[in-house]
């Protein structure tokens, strides 16, 4: 299966083009060698699946849940070095590489409608099509 679960969640990003991951600077080592893969990232809270990848439209959003993933490495772990990372990628890209089999789906229940709009994603994406966010906020590719 592959595209989106719904129509209404493809009308929601008609207008925009990236979509936004935050997650933490220790799990970035993982994303440049294996891509954004559900299976692979290991989950931060109760509640989150681990079958998707969580996306929000909004880089603002991202950085929030970066923060909040931090905060949580921080205790779990006792580092005090970890740094909030946000990524995005391309839905355009992702819709268009021919490799890529995974289904887009609006996410109403794992967060509160005020922390903005989340969508899941059920597939892998490699790490050419996946953007950093580096200190001075410019987006460069991942590798």
């Amino acid at each position: 299966m592959r595209g989106w679960f719904n129509e209404s969640a493809r009308h929601s990003l008609a207008a925009r083009s990236y979509l936004y991951h935050g997650t933490s600077s220790d799990r970035l080592r993982m994303i440049r060698r294996e891509g954004l893969d559900p299976f692979a990232e290991p989950k931060m809270w109760e509640g989150m699946s681990l079958n998707y990848i969580y996306f929000t439209l909004s880089e603002e959003d991202a950085e929030s849940f970066s923060r909040s993933a931090v905060n949580e490495m921080k205790e779990i772990s006792g580092q005090d070095d970890i740094l909030g990372v946000v990524v995005r990628v391309n839905q355009e890209d992702i819709e268009d590489y021919p490799d890529i089999r995974g289904v887009f789906e609006l996410d109403e229940g794992q967060f509160d409608p005020e922390n903005g709009m989340w969508f899941t994603y059920d597939g892998s994406i490699p790490p050419h099509l996946i953007e950093v966010r580096d200190r001075k906020g410019k987006w460069r590719p991942l590798i």
